[in-house]
């Protein structure tokens, strides 16, 4: 899963991609890995800016679950549970180096996934926007 938006603020701009991706599951123990990725280009009149962030999240389930229990928790649980660490960092990064806060909005994981899962449903669909959780957002 790929979101992209462009963001603003006071005249300067910025773009913001952020990747999901979930390994495989390993058997015996069903363990994957969630990758939450951020890149956020920052092209001012005279400043370039570019910050990548990368985080992983180890997880395992245990017991007995199906087909959908396993997909929501890869699609929606664990990004849900690692993105707030990356949004965090990032803001953390930013404001101890002595620049501008940044601040990414939450995203709605199940919507995404519900999103996804109607647009491979009907191929003839553009790549849906990112759900962003306008409710707890801050611009």
């Amino acid at each position: 899963m790929i979101f992209s938006r462009v963001v603003g603020q006071d005249g300067a701009h910025a773009s913001v991609d952020i990747t999901h991706t979930t390994t495989a599951p390993v058997e015996p123990d069903f363990s994957f890995e969630c990758h939450i990725g951020v890149e956020i280009k920052s092209e001012a009149s005279d400043t370039i800016a570019l910050l990548n962030v990368e985080a992983v999240g180890l997880f395992k389930l245990v017991g007995d679950f199906d087909e959908r229990i396993w997909r929501n928790y890869q699609n929606i649980s664990a990004p849900g549970l690692v993105y707030p660490y990356v949004r965090a960092f990032i803001s953390n990064l930013t404001v101890m180096a002595g620049l501008t806060a940044v601040t990414i909005q939450p995203i709605n994981f199940a919507l995404a996934y519900e999103l996804k899962m109607a647009g491979e449903a009907s191929s003839n669909q553009a790549q849906p926007e990112l759900p962003f959780d306008s409710e707890n957002a801050n611009e």
